[in-house]
């Protein structure tokens, strides 16, 4: 279904797709960057004091909260190269979302789902809403780049005769 939908974008269509998906890559830091910004929090820094603070006060093993926090921090300086490469319609942006997508999923990160944290709502409601909102726009934009990645892959080959080298 959504290869149906995707196909009948065309690839001009398609492309712009893909630069959306570059473009929510840089907005997505940008926010988190501005986010801790203007809570006077450095970023990176602030998600592993945090993690020093929450070990502290709840006597725990930091081991877990710190992979994550390094992860995320793994996924939002990734979030910059994957949006560059995108926009510029470069193959390796489509590697570097293939790498992502677990870290999006254990890190609720996509732009789109921040309109929705404006609105109050309580954290069960926001598993249960936000999450499979969220869940859905990651196997769309995965299903976007691999189908535009193939679409790029398949013209490679047209550009070069039997030889390896172009058409003279």
């Amino acid at each position: 279904m959504i290869k149906k939908m995707i196909s009948a974008l065309g690839k001009n269509g398609l492309e712009n797709i893909i630069i959306f998906w570059g473009i929510l890559d840089l907005v997505t830091f940008l926010h988190y960057a501005i986010v801790n910004l203007l809570h006077k929090r450095p970023p990176f820094l602030a998600d592993f004091h945090r993690i020093i603070e929450m070990s502290k006060k709840y006597d725990i093993h930091a081991f877990i909260p710190t992979t994550l926090a390094v992860l995320s921090v793994i996924l939002y300086i990734s979030l910059i190269a994957s949006g560059i490469f995108l926009i510029r319609k470069k193959v390796p942006g489509a590697f570097i979302v293939y790498a992502q997508t677990p870290l999006r999923i254990l890190h609720p990160s996509t732009a789109l789902v921040f309109a929705f944290f404006s609105v109050r709502m309580s954290e069960q409601s926001i598993i249960e809403i936000l999450l499979p909102i969220m869940i859905l726009i990651e196997i769309f934009k995965v299903a976007t780049v691999i189908i535009w990645h193939r679409r790029v892959q398949e013209q490679v080959p047209k550009q070069f005769n039997s030889s390896g080298h172009p058409p003279t």
